[in-house]
C-alpha cells in the first residue's frame, strides 16, 4: 500500500527506541519512516540498524557524521510518498498531526507547511525574515507567509518542492532550515501555516553543559558565517551576530572559553 507520508528523522548517537516519534507513531500505516543515522558509535549504529529492520523503518547509514543537510537530502532522494515530513530525534508529535497536515495539503496543494513548535519555555517556530535578522513571533495568530522562516522540526513539504530546491550541504547543522526557507521564497514556492498544529521540542540548547556548548558554538559560528556570506552587508551582520553570541554565552557560562574557542 502506498504511503501518504515519508517522515525523515536524522539521529546522532541516539538509540531509535528512545525517539518519541517512532515510539508513538511508528506503527502508523500511512507513514514511511526514514532514519538517517549520523552516529559515530558502532554499538549504537548496530542497535539502530536492527531496530529499523525489526520495525520496517528505512535505515540510511551515513557512515559517520556528515551533517544534517546531507542526511535530509539522502532521505528525500529515496522518499516515496507525496508528502515529506521532517522531525528531530526529540520531536513530540500530537496524535492528530498527520490527519491535519493531509487535510490542509488536500485543500491547498503544493508548498511548505509550517506548524507551531514550542520548547519547554518558549515558541521557536515559525519565525520571520526581517532584513538580515531572523526574528521570533510573540503572537503566531498572524504570520507573514511571504517572509516566514521555520525550524525543520514538524515541517511538511509536498514532494514536488524538491524538484526545485534541496538542503544546502555547505551548512553542517545550523541555519539549514532558514537557508531552505530562503531558497524556497526565492523559487516562488508557497508557504502555509498550520495554525492548529502544535509540536513540542526538547531543545538541547536549553540544557547543554559547557563542553557541549563549546562544540555547538564552534559549529554554529561556521554555519552562521556561511549563511551570511552573500554580500558585504550580510557578512558584516554575520560577524557582529557571531560576536554577540560569544558574548552572551560567555556571560551565561561565566567563562572566557568561548572567546578562545577556535
Amino acid at each position: 500500500m502506498k504511503k501518504n507520508f515519508s517522515s525523515i528523522i536524522p539521529v546522532y548517537n541516539k538509540r531509535l527506541e528512545s525517539v518519541p516519534a517512532l515510539v508513538e507513531h511508528g506503527n502508523n500505516k500511512e507513514v514511511e519512516w526514514i532514519v538517517c543515522d549520523n552516529s559515530t558509535l558502532s554499538k549504537i549504529k548496530l542497535n539502530n540498524a536492527l531496530y529499523a529492520r525489526k520495525n520496517k523503518i528505512t535505515y540510511i547509514d551515513m557512515e559517520g557524521n556528515k551533517g544534517i543537510s546531507r542526511a535530509y537530502n539522502a532521505a528525500v532522494r529515496i522518499a516515496n510518498a507525496g508528502i515529506v515530513c521532517i522531525f528531530d530525534h526529540d520531536t513530540m508529535i500530537p496524535s492528530e498531526y498527520f490527519d491535519k497536515v493531509k487535510s490542509k495539503i488536500d485543500a491547498n496543494g503544493r508548498g511548505i507547511y509550517i506548524p507551531r513548535v514550542y520548547t519547554s519555555v518558549r515558541l521557536v517556530s515559525p519565525l520571520r525574515f526581517f532584513g538580515c535578522a531572523i526574528l521570533t513571533y510573540g503572537n503566531t495568530s498572524r504570520v507573514d507567509l511571504k517572509r516566514c522562516s521555520a525550524f525543520n522540526s514538524g515541517m511538511a513539504i509536498t514532494r514536488d518542492v524538491f524538484d526545485q530546491i534541496a538542503y544546502d550541504e555547505s551548512l553542517f547543522l545550523e541555519w539549514v532550515d532558514h537557508a531552505f526557507c530562503r531558497d524556497a521564497h526565492r523559487a516562488g514556492i508557497p508557504f502555509f501555516y498550520l495554525e492548529d498544529v502544535c509540536l513540542q521540542q526538547d531543545w538541547s540548547r536549553e540544557n547543554s553543559d559547557l563542553r557541549n556548548a563549546l562544540i555547538r558554538e564552534k559549529i554554529q559560528r561556521r554555519d552562521l558565517l556561511n549563511f551570511y556570506s552573500n554580500g558585504m552587508v550580510e557578512k558584516i551582520y554575520g560577524r557582529l551576530y557571531a560576536a554577540y553570541r560569544v558574548l552572551r554565552l560567555s556571560i551565561q557560562y561565566k567563562t572566557t572559553a568561548f572567546i578562545t574557542n577556535k
